[in-house]
């Protein structure tokens, strides 16, 4: 279990947490959906809520976030040949 992730006043979920990561590394909401077992509606489900935990409303600006906040390194990011950044 991964320790729990405190964001402006709001505590991420695990599944939160683990779709910020997909999303940090530019993976399309299929693809993660596809590897954590849900769909994509559940996908888009928690992008929504994340963001708005976030105080984001775009991909890019949650990438930045997770950076900011040790969830993905930098270096992960440039060496992601699939990252849509």
């Amino acid at each position: 279990m991964k320790p729990h992730i405190q964001i402006n006043g709001y505590r991420l979920t695990e599944r939160e947490h683990a779709v910020w990561q997909g999303v940090a590394l530019g993976l399309p909401s299929k693809e993660i959906a596809g590897a954590l077992g849900t769909t994509t509606d559940t996908v888009m489900a928690h992008r929504r809520n994340l963001y708005r935990k976030l105080g984001v409303n775009c991909a890019a600006r949650a990438t930045l976030e997770a950076v900011r906040h040790g969830v993905v390194a930098v270096e992960v990011l440039k060496s992601n040949p699939n990252a849509r950044h």
